[in-house]
């Protein structure tokens, strides 16, 4: 409207007086990776219980970052040998050939959960990852959030807690997102990841806290001229749990526990 009003087509901005929209974004607390590990044992049934579908799409929203509708729209024709392909959702109006943002991206996978995926396609092929029945259909999404749902509360996150944190489905993204700039990932790798379009958008999805964050210190020797300050075996040994390797060092149930299951 401004350049319209210096091109002589309107005589005032009548957005002028417009005020601009409050910033209501409700504050949410993401899960941690300490919570991730133990949502994620080795032996997944003492979370899980049965159930192994929930579990495995779960385990790889916490890696992926990837939406409730690329979970379910999953196709075994487009898990390979180190990565998939997400090209598809699967919504209430059935299965679309495209993203969200209508933009296709290929995501590394941990050779862990390409095994926990591999064991799902033997009973599903190239149909839907997550299926129930033979990869026709993909499950219910009510069955990934309720899985999610029992899990947080086997691990000690009751109900008003996982309300009060806004904890769903959807919070993987968050998660990842997170995750990944803490762990050094520039923006453009970690939208390569999670299919974000715009900064903005990534910036919405984070959730640093600059108290894990050990490249500030680095920063802050840098500007004062001096070293790096050395912590102790113990504090080395706390911070353990949110190094580098938070993420990739997730734990994966055995794939034999999981054809134990399936049988």
């Amino acid at each position: 409207m401004t350049e319209a009003v210096r091109r002589g087509l309107i005589a005032t901005n009548p957005c002028m007086n417009v005020q601009n929209l409050k910033n209501d974004r409700k504050d949410i607390e993401i899960i941690t990776v300490e919570e991730v590990r133990k949502l994620f044992p080795e032996n997944y049934q003492t979370v899980w219980g049965g159930k192994a579908i929930a579990y495995a799409a779960n385990k790889l929203a916490s890696l992926t970052g990837m939406r409730a509708g690329e979970l379910l729209g999953l196709r075994g024709e487009y898990v390979f040998d180190s990565h998939i392909l997400v090209c598809g959702q699967h919504g209430r109006f059935g299965y679309k050939a495209h993203t969200k943002t209508k933009e296709n991206r290929n995501i590394p996978i941990l050779p862990d959960m390409m095994a926990l995926l591999q064991k799902l396609m033997e009973r599903n092929g190239k149909g839907f990852v997550f299926s129930l029945d033979g990869g026709a259909t993909p499950v219910c999404l009510t069955n990934l959030y309720k899985g999610l749902h029992e899990a947080l509360n086997k691990i000690g996150i009751d109900n008003a807690e996982i309300k009060r944190r806004g904890l769903t489905l959807h919070s993987w993204r968050h998660f990842v997102n997170t995750e990944l700039q803490r762990l050094g990932l520039t923006i453009q790798q970690v939208q390569s990841v999670t299919g974000h379009k715009t900064n903005r958008m990534t910036e919405w999805y984070s959730h640093l806290d600059a108290r894990l964050l050990e490249n500030v210190i680095s920063a802050q020797s840098a500007i004062a001229g001096t070293d790096k300050p050395k912590s102790n075996k113990a504090d080395n040994e706390q911070a353990t749990p949110r190094g580098s390797a938070a993420i990739s060092g997730l734990k994966l149930v055995k794939t034999s526990e999981l054809d134990r299951k399936l049988a």
